[in-house]
């Protein structure tokens, strides 16, 4: 299956764009902000990622849902896979993923990348940004401990 980077690379911003607009109250920030940061991963070299890839599931009249893959176990001929969000994930990492054959038959590569976008951007912020409120959170539930 093709890496993300290979379809951010063979799509072109007014798919993307096009794809975004259906969901008006998923995008606070201008179509700008989303093209300028397509356009910076188009030039992204991406970090192999080969133990996960990248699944869509449709969600009931919301944007689908983008969720990282990952073989857990398969010691008994019956493997378990776990799922798990890829928020904080560095875009690099996004980029060097494959996209699971489900997603890749069921959507067109501009709705993947366009969700993908939605997801990494975790709705328009910057990769500096989204590194922030996680430091944040995560010092907020230091914090909270009691010790």
């Amino acid at each position: 299956m093709p890496l993300l980077k290979t379809l951010v690379s063979q799509t072109n911003w007014s798919e993307i764009a096009a794809i975004i607009q259906k969901y008006p109250g998923k995008r606070p920030h201008s179509l700008n902000a989303y093209q300028t940061i397509f356009l910076a991963l188009q030039k992204m070299e991406p970090l192999m990622v080969d133990d996960c890839e990248i699944v869509i599931q449709k969600s009931a009249n919301r944007l689908p849902t983008v969720s990282g893959k990952m073989l857990i176990s398969d010691t008994t001929n019956a493997p378990e896979w776990g799922y798990f969000s890829l928020a904080v994930t560095p875009w690099r990492e996004w980029l060097g993923m494959n996209i699971a054959p489900q997603t890749y038959q069921e959507y067109a590569p501009a709705e993947i990348v366009a969700y993908c976008l939605l997801a990494m951007t975790q709705l328009g912020k910057d990769e500096s940004e989204i590194n922030q409120i996680y430091q944040d959170w995560l010092l907020r539930q230091i914090a909270s401990l009691k010790i």
